[in-house]
């Protein structure tokens, strides 16, 4: 779930603002009344329909397929919600600022990347290294991947792990909409 919803939000989402934003798509937007602030949540509404399809997949692997669910549901959501709202206003940022398609896209797949590296989607976090586990508590998608992981567990998550993608969200979400430009 994570790493296609950080391939969404991190690379795709940020892609088509720019190419909007290239196109003069946004330039004739500008001259509606819309505020920038609602083309970027009409954005995160977009990914948060993809967050609920992956959501739907897992009720339905649970019920259909045996598929083992959350530990602590509640903790399971919180930290999904968090974690989406993080990624998406990362993505949200790069679009935000960037100035082209090949710019956006550059980003998003550095960001995409690393995320993942640090995030422990291609090295389970148990088999990471120390130093590198700690930096992955402080990057979106690593805080997010533990604290996922620890609800699905049954344990509530570090309080960590669900600050450090609140304060991505808020500070990135808001860095956007202050920042967007539509041309």
């Amino acid at each position: 779930m994570t790493l296609g919803l950080a391939q969404l939000g991190l690379n795709l989402m940020p892609t088509t603002l720019a190419g909007y934003r290239e196109k003069g798509i946004l330039r004739r937007m500008a001259t509606t009344p819309i505020p920038p602030s609602r083309l970027l949540l009409a954005q995160l509404a977009v990914g948060v329909l993809c967050a609920v399809a992956s959501l739907v997949t897992v009720v339905a692997g649970v019920l259909a397929f045996g598929f083992e669910p959350p530990g602590l549901v509640v903790a399971a959501l919180a930290t999904f919600a968090l974690g989406v709202l993080a990624i998406f206003a990362i993505g949200m940022l790069v679009a935000a600022v960037a100035p082209s398609t090949r710019v956006a896209t550059g980003i998003g797949v550095s960001l995409f990347f690393l995320g993942i590296a640090f995030g422990g989607v291609f090295t389970p976090a148990e088999t990471m290294p120390e130093f590198v586990l700690r930096v992955s508590d402080y990057t979106p998608v690593g805080a997010f991947m533990q604290a996922l992981r620890a609800s699905w567990g049954g344990d509530w998550p570090q309080p960590l792990h669900l600050a450090v993608p609140a304060v991505y969200a808020l500070g990135c979400g808001l860095l956007a909409a202050r920042l967007f430009r539509w041309e």
